[in-house]
């Protein structure tokens, strides 16, 4: 497959993996302060910013793309929370409207 291809799937396969890990986030995030969701959403940025090509590639040890991907997930679940919500990999989640993705094809 050509880099084109496997860009492609893994694209997708984030895109899925997204769809059904940030609303569950975003369940569990309903019961903190906005405070607190947004000490979160601090600490989940420096993890994907320090450990986010283990969510695009295998990290080294065993559990480092899923803590990356977690931290990826929990951290859009506080911005959901945020006016607006959030929109990223073509998808959007308004934790105080619908929680659902959205494909939007100009994000």
């Amino acid at each position: 497959m050509n880099n084109d291809g496997e860009t492609s799937n893994t694209k997708a396969l984030l895109e899925s993996a997204l769809a059904a890990a940030v609303p569950l986030w975003i369940d569990q995030l309903r019961a903190c302060s906005d405070e607190q969701r947004a000490a979160r959403a601090k600490e989940c940025a420096q993890c994907v910013a320090e450990h986010g090509d283990n969510i695009l590639y295998r990290g080294k040890h065993k559990g480092d793309t899923a803590l990356a991907f977690n931290r990826l997930a929990e951290g859009l679940a506080c911005l959901a929370f945020a006016p607006g919500g959030v929109k990223a990999f073509g998808q959007h989640w308004d934790a105080k409207g619908t929680t659902d993705a959205h494909n939007d094809p100009h994000q």
